[in-house]
């Protein structure tokens, strides 16, 4: 089953649970109680490709990240990340976002957000295992699970844009994992013996992040086991630091308008400011160490990292006060480094080269000069650089008060060098990034080319399953179909008018016209047939009392079966075909469509509806003449050497022309060419043919059919003379004049067609403005020849007689008209 194209529903996902905790009965709310078997661990795959498709529901999108988040906190929680936790998590929220345009932070209508609260927390969950359980792979994890997120911030932003509701969405689940991960780390460091007392008040959350109840507070209160060695500590805080540092330099500046109108950018912006002061607390540390009597745990793990933090400090510093920024954001930045007390100490730690010197000078005459700040901010500069310039012995610093003269391209110029720097680490860490996005891909690979292998030999055993059953089946409808011929064969030598057991009650006593052409195409064979019309129509002597008998035998011949049957086994099982094309066959009465085949050696015709199969062998061909049926050049004629025709239409010119080619190409052996009409012309001038020979041939060449109404045959009028007693044929005048149609035969009579052509020419054209494709003028109304026409002169003759009465509703029409002579 794949449940990718499966929509996701509370029964679905109650039952995959129950998979996992084998408590099939209890609803998925209910199900995770227990820890779950190893054994029962790989269910969790399958409902986590649920998530993504149920955002849709809140209900079940909750049960269901609930359910996997107590899975994770008592089962194997590595196990569950093997399995695309975190991928189905950030794909959750990407859905979610794009499909109900949520307003991300509005966190206080848990209708809306509750599932963004819900995958936050399970992020950060994840985060804090990582760092607070031991183990050598675990900071890997982290490592991983932030390059996860980044990778997905970043196809958001190229798809929909940095400001997007999807964009914003993950950045800010980026910063709920970064602000989860110091609170961990704080809280690892506190676990040793030596507590460090200030660190709670470094690192806090904001009331307004999250509501009561999905606060992040709640992942704290987790125990996880395995006590961190000192060395882990160390790598860790050097892990989460540089990783929330680079979330702040790396990324792109906010700007003035976008933090007035977004309020998740200026929840990222309060972000920054809590990264900036925990890397301030930092740097204090690392200054006061050598003035502390007694050594804390927060000490000896920052010493450890001092140059990590004396490097991430000045980058950090110098970020925050890059003209790209808010002017708050700078003002906050300066005042927090003035506001202690070993300013100048600080200061002097991270500012360790000319460069930065400069930089840092750059930077400060922009806030000074360029950003429009009030003269109260105007003088808290100064009051920084009044002190670089008397703590610092390099003379660059003098760039600000005027020693030397800065311009704003010289700023840009710093600041495009800070750009140039960001794109640099992005084209670096997007590599990491790849590949670790795609480190899965060969054992994606070798699992897909096991499924397929799995699904190969699966569909083999199927098909040959079918092919077992459908040969069965075919062979017992063949067998009944042959039974039922060999049945016919035998009624109808045993109970025709001249045989031992003949019924006279049942047998057809009604004659009807045979299709069977002779020589001249001469059609005068009749056979027998039932009638099978109302006794309405008939005089009342000749009325039947009751419906005639069944035929002998005739239960055996009931059902549905077909002589397709038995064709299109024969088909499978010994012919080649060359070509195949729909096609129906014509009939006056009935258009069969089925399928039209070119074997080895036979012609076939499938019909794709109830109807007789047909075969005609290449040796039975003797004529090939092309059709036009319903107007349009895309019939085929085939005359066989029996004497029986059959017109088939194609759907279109080009599969008529391509099956004819396809025909030539056989070995028709009694094939005859088209006789040429002037060798006709001069057979019947001779006399070597009689006028109907040569009005059949005419009719041929001009492509009438015995099979289409609508193109029946025609005998032209050839006298004009109807009213003299004597006919005298070497009189001119007792003869039409053949150049001419019947309804102009007297030249008084053409000026009234012409008349209507063009009348119809003007109203056409005054109507559409152009000459329509569909509408176009005409001299006559009607032709001479149609299906109405022809059923009304053969309507005494079965089987015409039944198409005239469901032409005409089922009536005879009025007896003057019908029946007039």
């Amino acid at each position: 089953m794949q449940l990718n194209h499966t929509m996701p529903s509370t029964e679905l996902a109650d039952a995959l649970a129950g998979i996992v905790t084998n408590t099939h009965w209890l609803p998925i709310s209910t199900q995770f109680e227990n820890e779950p078997s190893e054994f029962n661990l790989p269910g969790i795959p399958p409902l986590l490709s649920l998530l993504p498709k149920s955002v849709s529901d809140i209900a079940l999108t909750h049960n269901i990240i609930v359910f996997v988040q107590n899975i994770f906190k008592v089962g194997d929680w590595r196990k569950l990340l093997e399995y695309g936790l975190v991928e189905s998590l950030l794909k959750a929220l990407v859905c979610l976002i794009h499909q109900k345009k949520y307003v991300i932070s509005d966190l206080c209508v848990p209708e809306s957000n509750v599932i963004v609260c819900d995958i936050n927390n399970f992020l950060s969950l994840i985060a804090i295992h990582a760092i607070q359980t031991s183990g050598s792979g675990n900071i890997q994890i982290y490592n991983e699970l932030i390059m996860l997120v980044e990778y997905v911030c970043c196809l958001e932003n190229k798809s929909c844009g940095s400001v997007a509701q999807c964009s914003l969405a993950v950045k800010q689940s980026h910063c709920a994992i970064l602000q989860a991960s110091l609170k961990a780390l704080s809280d690892a460091i506190a676990s040793h013996p030596v507590k460090a007392p200030f660190l709670s008040s470094v690192i806090s959350l904001s009331s307004d992040e999250v509501d009561s109840s999905h606060s992040l507070s709640s992942l704290h209160t987790l125990t996880i086991g395995g006590k961190l060695s000192k060395s882990e500590l160390n790598e860790r805080f050097k892990t989460v630091v540089t990783k929330a540092t680079e979330f702040v330099i790396y990324s792109e500046p906010v700007t003035e308008q976008q933090a007035n109108n977004y309020e998740e950018v200026r929840r990222v912006d309060e972000f920054v400011r809590e990264v900036w002061m925990f890397i301030l607390q930092a740097l204090v540390t690392v200054i006061e160490r050598r003035s502390m009597s007694s050594r804390t745990s927060w000490s000896n793990v920052v010493w450890a990292n001092k140059e990590v933090i004396r490097n991430l400090g000045s980058q950090l510093f110098l970020w925050l006060l890059s003209p790209a920024h808010t002017r708050n954001l700078k003002l906050f930045t300066v005042q927090s480094v003035l506001n202690e007390p070993r300013c100048k100490d600080i200061l002097m730690y991270i500012l360790h080269n000319t460069h930065l010197e400069k930089t840092l000078a750059l930077f400060l005459w922009d806030i000074r000069y360029q950003s429009g700040i009030s003269e109260s901010d105007a003088r808290v500069c100064e009051e920084l650089t009044l002190k670089m310039e008397e703590w610092c012995s390099s003379p660059i610093l003098g760039l600000v008060n005027g020693s030397h003269e800065i311009t704003v391209p010289t700023v840009l110029e710093a600041c495009m060098e800070a750009s140039l720097s960001r794109n640099e680490w992005h084209n670096q860490h997007m590599s990491q990034i790849h590949r670790v996005v795609h480190k899965h891909e060969p054992l994606v690979a070798d699992i897909t080319e096991r499924a397929e292998s799995v699904t190969r030999e699966v569909v083999a055993n199927q098909s040959f399953q079918r092919k077992q059953f459908l040969d069965n089946f075919k062979s017992d409808l063949v067998s009944k179909v042959q039974a039922v011929f060999k049945w016919k064969e035998i009624v109808n030598s045993l109970t025709h008018e001249r045989a031992v057991w003949h019924f006279p009650e049942s047998y057809p006593r009604s004659w009807e016209l045979d299709p069977t052409e002779g020589p001249a195409r001469v059609r005068n064979r009749l056979r027998r047939c039932q009638l099978n019309l109302d006794n309405k129509y008939f005089q009342p002597e000749r009325r039947q009392s009751t419906d005639p008998p069944e035929p002998p035998l005739n239960f055996i011949f009931d059902g549905s079966l077909s002589t397709s049957a038995v064709l299109i086994d024969r088909l499978h099982s010994n012919s080649k075909i060359r070509h195949m094309c729909k096609a129906s066959v014509i009939s006056p009465d009935n258009a069969l469509p089925g399928e039209l085949l070119i074997g080895h050696c036979c012609l076939y015709f499938v019909p794709s509806t109830m109807g007789m199969a047909m075969e005609w062998s290449f040796d039975q061909i003797k004529e090939l003449h092309r059709r036009r049926f319903e107007l349009q050049e895309r019939a085929l004629e085939i005359f066989l050497m029996n004497g029986e025709t059959f017109l088939v239409a194609f759907e279109s010119l080009k599969d008529r022309d391509n099956f004819m080619s396809a025909l030539l190409d056989c070995e028709l052996h009694n094939r005859v060419a088209s006789e040429p009409l002037g060798d006709a012309v001069d057979l019947w001038r001779e006399g070597h043919i009689t006028n109907w020979h040569y009005l059949s041939i005419l009719n041929t060449h001009s492509g009438r059919s015995y099979n289409d109404l609508m193109q029946y045959p025609v005998l032209p009028f050839i006298l004009a003379d109807y009213t003299s007693s004597v006919l005298d044929l070497t009189d001119a005048k007792s003869f039409r004049n053949l150049m001419r149609p019947m309804a102009i035969q007297e030249k008084k009579n053409e000026a009234h067609y012409i008349n209507n052509y063009n009348y119809l020419k003007t109203e056409l054209t005054d109507a559409l403005n152009v000459m329509s494709h569909n509408h176009e003028p005409y001299h006559y109304s009607s032709h001479y020849s149609n299906s109405g026409i022809v059923l009304h002169f053969l309507v005494r003759l079965p089987p015409f007689t039944k198409m005239f009465l469901s032409y005409q509703d089922n009536n005879f029409d009025w007896p003057d008209r019908t029946f007039h002579s």
